[in-house]
């Protein structure tokens, strides 16, 4: 890039607020305007000077705005000057930017990042646009009900939703067509102004505070100033409003008359209007003002700008007097001398003015004292009489209208315009150039006209050009949207001070110009002040780009003519020094068209419509819809569609260019009155071809998962938006995952349907870290407890999965396992190595659900007891030693107060004689005590309980028992009685069966203790347990786990049901006898051969007879 283009870059793509003043009477029309959605609000902007143009006739409505460009904006029509100390990574103090986000940091509507930075350029979205301007205006948030009506209303970002719905409840900000809010969305120029406008007018609706009575109102402390956030109305004279701010307009009403008015310490946002006041009338004292407008319908007023203050610009509509008097500020710096002014009027100006623009007609100005730099009158404001007393200066003087210019004061620099002609001095310039220079008054000159130089010669065309002048690079430049052509100057030979002229042109193929671009005079001088900014100090190098344009227009540095932007083939640059001595040199070659240049939104030109198969048509259909406000049909080079599988390779394209753009076009207008809506349908082709709409590739008919449209226009730039075959839901492969502290990662799989969804990133994330954490799929168990894992679609929120993670504790001491037992937030606990010894007995109360088991591959020892009061505990896989003996812990291995727990694949080894000496006669496995509300489900299966075998008679030890009808003060629970059950007989049984018995007193028995011992039912496995069906209670139930032999005399009287279907075998002179109003029924395949008694009996087998 040539430096010399840097220097235009910032005067035209710089988002520029106010007119600068070589462009300030350029013509308004802008081609990008008209038809614009915006329309209205532009050209207000551009009217009132709040917006200009680009050098190429255009306003450029749809770029995007940085966020440093939207700050400048709101500090610009908001009034916000004072700065703050920043420190920002990403901004340079350098920085055009710096002074205007020191400002917004200052005015508290930009903070910046947490990590120090604040992204100046960085396009800024609708959402960040939103909170700054909620900020600026202080709003209140209004009601999330606000933001209902817009179907994307979840993507906004919590930080912003607040504000989002404040304005949109305000009708400050509006969404987007389809129902849109679009907050991330970059936000355009033309949004941009909309959007600003809108807080200015909601602003300007506050309530007015007026002061009709004369006085001193506002705050009595300059530190403090009284803030007013809506307008203020002066409508008396004596009134002095001091330490102020007024965010609002400031009117100086009719009702002040001749009278005065004094402001002092006070900064306006918005407009100040002065509309009364007389000769001595209105002081603006160390105040801060915007912009003034003067329009005092009957007779004139004086405006005196004292101390400190400072305003933006005044527009003069009536007779005024603006002084400057004992001034520190910069008091009155751009003055408008606007149309409105009635022919004959008078301004008088004293001070030190930057810039005044004369657009009136007909009237008197004078310049008593003091200074202008820039001095303008406008095309069309003819006939004014401008007076420049001789203690006054005017820098520069720029005549576009016929103007009589009066006084023996001082102008230096005259540049006469086309229009100036006819214009008149009382004193001559300094200097005078410009096109119409010989054709004004002069007084040294004859009454007919100005200056009347030789006839020039011909000129003469240096043979060896390239001694003093050559070219550089030349071609298209898609950031800057133009052609520009370089060239360096040899200052050795060829000095600026020695060039007439400076002519660029751009040609085709056979020669014709395209456009030219000419610099004379100032020009020249402009170009070579850049020349001396930008390069190593006067290097003459150079550059013109040339940007579609379509009218003549002029600007500091050149003066151009119309181009349709045709590519050129050549460019010729051509000098005439002021000898006319000419300087031709051309370049043929244009370097290669940039990489396209990808726009930013492109949502906001194109949006992607319907994806999917047409069965009628059995085609794969993409629509689409242009919009034509932003992006027509005339701009458009090229419109690509392009079908893609699940990976992004491409399956097939559509291309429209040339004629069939115009065949689309006239299709539009056809059958949608040109509302921008295509479709390019996809048949199987097996190669490739082409029709009036669109160029095709072959295509197998794979199933696609993308439509991708791609616009180009004339300007290389693309607009890309696409359409996926979106998820409907993802399953995971667990819905549930077991895993252990400090032990091995889970894995979860998720699966998209359909399988040819595209977009498949997943948002993985756990609802407790602390517990689970998960990264791509893989779940690290960190701490015991409970997170649920959930896996998110990027592309939809609503898309999810979720499996539930069960982080067990681990353990491996009795106090590790009683802190595990009393965290809530564990749900399972695994053990591993030897808790406890013979020595240490450990009760462990479990009051809440939890499952207890042996870690993996590791085993696991409790030297203890479980006393279980809760339902929902599991045990699984351990070895427990029962220490037995007394009556409540520590007799058993486990007891459970409970009706729902699950006890498994566990070895209870009961005690042994010599414990069972110490301790008592009693060491039991499992013993249930049913209470509670659930109903019973006792899940005890697969566990191996193994007696001490030896001393029976001594000492018990019953494996597995369910004790009914006994007090359980034993355990703390005084009162509490357990429950009597009544459980199936094929539940009882597994219960009794599912589970080895080794060397015990008793197997399985349940007894109820109501009146006595009553056992409910009975496991017998030996001859010696034979011997306690006696105490079989009624009703109950006695279960032979396998054949008895030598059974002793037994006498039943109760009704007893004896099953299990194996034999009992008595010695000899050894009955069984069954008392007189007692049942004995035999379930058929149990057999029993020796029976005596009274009873009345079924099912019976007997081999002996009775």
């Amino acid at each position: 890039m040539s430096k010399k283009l840097r220097r235009t870059t910032v005067g035209l793509l710089g988002l520029t607020l106010a007119m600068s003043p070589a462009s300030a009477f350029a013509d308004q029309s802008f081609k990008d305007v008209d038809g614009h959605w915006a329309q209205k609000q532009l050209e207000q902007w551009i009217a009132s000077g709040n917006l200009k143009g680009f050098d190429d006739g255009t306003v450029r409505p749809n770029e995007s705005v940085t966020r440093a460009q939207f700050a400048a904006m709101i500090n610009r029509l908001f009034a916000f000057t004072e700065e703050a100390s920043i420190d920002f990574k990403d901004l340079n103090a350098s920085s055009w930017a710096y002074g205007d986000i020191a400002k917004a940091v200052k005015a508290g509507y930009l903070i910046g990042s947490p990590d120090h930075t604040v992204h100046p350029n960085d396009a800024v979205t609708r959402q960040e646009a939103a909170v700054m301007i909620a900020r600026v205006l202080k709003l209140s948030p209004a009601q999330a009900e606000a933001l209902a009506s817009f179907k994307d209303k979840d993507d906004a970002a919590a930080w912003s939703k607040d504000s989002l719905a404040a304005l949109v409840d305000r009708h400050i900000l509006n969404g987007l067509p389809g129902g849109l809010l679009a907050p991330k969305r970059g936000m355009t120029r033309a949004e941009a102004v909309v959007l600003i406008q809108a807080a200015l007018d909601a602003k300007a609706s506050a309530a007015a505070v007026t002061y009709n009575q004369a006085g001193v109102y506002g705050s009595t402390d300059p530190s403090a100033p009284q803030v007013i956030e809506g307008d203020v109305v002066i409508g008396a004279a004596g009134v002095t409003l001091q330490n102020a701010v007024v965010h609002g307009d400031l009117i100086l009403a009719e009702g002040i008359g001749a009278g005065d008015a004094t402001i002092k310490n006070v900064k306006v946002s918005g407009t100040t209007y002065v509309r009364g006041g007389g000769a001595n009338s209105v002081h603006f004292v160390d105040s801060v003002l915007v912009k003034i407008v003067v329009n005092k319908a009957d007779g004139s007023v004086r405006i005196v700008a004292e101390g400190t203050t400072q305003t933006g610009s005044v527009v003069v509509q009536s007779s005024a007097k603006l002084e400057e008097s004992g001034l520190t500020g910069n008091g009155f710096t751009d003055v408008e001398l606007a149309k409105e002014l009635p022919a004959d009027a008078t301004v008088n100006l004293v001070g030190q003015f930057e810039d005044v623009n004369v657009y009136s007609t007909q009237i008197s100005v004078k310049l008593s004292e003091g200074s202008i730099e820039h001095l303008a009158t406008a095309p069309g404001a003819n006939n004014n009489e401008i007076e420049i007393s001789q203690e006054a200066r005017v820098v520069q003087l720029v005549l576009e209208a016929v103007t009589k210019m009066l006084g023996d004061g001082t102008i230096a620099s005259v540049t006469a315009k086309d229009g100036a002609q006819g214009s008149s001095f009382a004193k001559a310039p300094g200097q005078l150039e410009g096109l119409k220079k010989d054709e004004v008054i002069l007084p040294s000159a004859p009454a007919g006209g100005g200056y009347i130089p030789p006839a020039p010669s011909g000129p003469n065309v240096v043979a060896n050009p390239t001694d003093y002048l050559t070219t550089q690079d030349f071609g298209y430049w898609s950031d800057q949207d133009a052609y520009n052509v370089g060239f360096k100057l040899n200052l050795s030979k060829l000095s600026y001070d020695n060039i007439a002229s400076i002519k660029v042109a751009l040609q085709d193929a056979a020669g014709n110009e395209l456009a030219n671009r000419v610099a004379t005079g100032a020009q020249i001088e402009q170009l070579k002040a850049d020349d001396a900014l930008y390069g190593a100090g006067l290097d003459g190098e150079l550059s013109a780009a040339f940007f579609e344009r379509a009218a003549p227009a002029s600007n500091e540095w050149w003066t151009s003519t119309a181009y349709d932007f045709t590519a050129p083939s050549k460019a010729v640059v051509t000098i005439t020094d002021k000898s006319n001595n000419v300087y031709i040199v051309s370049n043929g070659t244009v370097n290669p068209v940039a990489e396209p240049v990808p726009v930013q939104d492109p949502e906001t030109f194109v949006q992607a419509q319907d994806f999917g198969f047409w069965a009628d048509q059995n085609a794969y259909n993409v629509g689409f819809q242009i919009d034509l406000d932003r992006l027509n049909y005339a701009q458009i080079a090229s419109i690509n569609v392009a079908l893609r599988d699940d990976q992004g390779q491409e399956l097939a394209s559509r291309t429209a260019t040339g004629a069939q753009l115009l065949q689309l076009k006239a299709d539009d207008q056809e059958y949608g009155g040109l509302d921008g809506q295509l479709s390019a349908a996809f048949v199987e082709r097996a190669e490739a071809g082409s029709n009036e709409w669109w160029t095709s590739t072959a295509y197998d008919f794979a199933a696609p998962s993308q439509a991708v449209i791609t616009i180009t226009d004339k300007h290389n730039k693309t607009y890309t938006v696409s359409k996926s075959t979106a998820a409907s839901g993802i399953t995971l492969d667990q819905s549930a995952m077991e895993l252990t502290a400090g032990g091995a990662a889970g894995t979860l799989t998720a699966t998209f349907a359909p399988a040819n969804a595209t977009n498949k990133t997943i948002l993985w994330n756990s609802s407790n870290p602390a517990v689970a954490t998960v990264e791509n799929g893989v779940v690290t168990p960190v701490a015991g407890g409970t997170a649920v894992i959930t896996a998110t679609s990027a592309a939809d929120a609503s898309i999810k999965a979720t499996s539930t993670v069960t982080v067990a504790a681990s353990v491996t001491t009795p106090q590790e396992l009683t802190a595990a037992l009393a965290d809530p937030t564990i749900a399972s606990i695994m053990v591993s190595g030897t808790l406890g010894g013979s020595d240490a007995y450990t009760a462990y109360e479990i009051a809440r659900p939890v499952t207890i088991k042996e870690l993996p591959n590791a085993e696991a020892k409790i030297y203890g007891s479980f006393v279980i009061k809760s339902d929902g505990v599991t045990v699984d896989g351990l070895t427990m030693y029962t220490r037995g003996g007394g009556s409540g812990p520590l007799k058993a291995a486990i007891d459970v107060i409970a009706k729902q727990v699950t006890i498994t694949h566990n070895q209870f080894e009961l005690p042994n004689p010599d414990a069972l000496a110490v301790n008592g006669g009693v060491g039991n496995g499992v013993t249930i005590w049913p209470v509670g509300d659930a109903p019973a489900n006792y899940a005890i299966s697969g566990n191996a309980f193994t007696g001490y075998g030896a001393n029976t008679a001594d000492w018990s030890s019953t494996a597995l028992q369910i004790a009914e009808g006994l007090d359980l003060a034993r355990f703390d629970l005084p009162g509490t009685v357990s429950q009597a059950l009544t459980m199936a007989p094929d539940v009882e049984q597994a219960l009794a069966t599912g589970n080895s018995y080794v060397d015990c007193t008793n197997g399985y028995i349940r007894s109820n203790w109501t009146n006595g011992i009553d056992y409910r039912f009975y496991l017998v496995s030996n001859a010696a347990q034979w011997s306690n069906v006696e105490f079989a209670g009624n009703g109950g139930t006695v279960w032979l786990a396998n054949d008895i032999a030598n059974a002793d005399n037994l006498t039943i009287g109760h009704n007893v049901t004896l099953a299990g279907g194996h034999a009992i075998a008595f010695d000899a002179g050894k009955t069984l006898t069954v008392s007189a109003g007692a049942t004995l029924t035999i379930v058929p395949g149990t057999t029993v051969n020796a029976i005596a008694g009274d009873g009345s009996w079924t099912g019976k087998q007997d081999p002996n007879g009775r």
